[in-house]
């Protein structure tokens, strides 16, 4: 862990990060800051070492409301489509994130 200036409100705080292996994404980096200040909080995933050699297609089909209640980790080559909301995150769209 390190020390930095909130991007929000310039208050110090530590950011953390871990080195871990997450199945189909191999290793990763794990960053992630959260101000007792102002609230602010970021989370970012970046890739830890080489990708894997092949990639998943997965697909869920929401229904009701406690559906949309997950978390999703995207990696920075995935693309994530959600058609009833009109929304298309393509490859390398925004990096990896959680």
């Amino acid at each position: 862990r390190f020390q930095i200036d909130c991007p929000a409100c310039g208050c110090g705080g530590w950011e953390r990060m871990l080195l871990t292996r997450i199945p189909h994404f191999g290793e990763v980096l794990l960053m992630c800051y959260a101000c007792d200040r102002c609230g602010f909080r970021n989370t970012e995933v970046k890739p830890g070492g080489a990708a894997e050699p092949l990639g998943r297609r997965i697909e869920v089909r929401v229904q009701g409301a406690s559906g949309w209640d997950r978390m999703v980790l995207k990696g920075h080559a995935a693309s994530v489509v959600i058609p009833e909301l009109e929304l298309e995150m393509a490859s390398g769209t925004m990096g990896g994130m959680l």
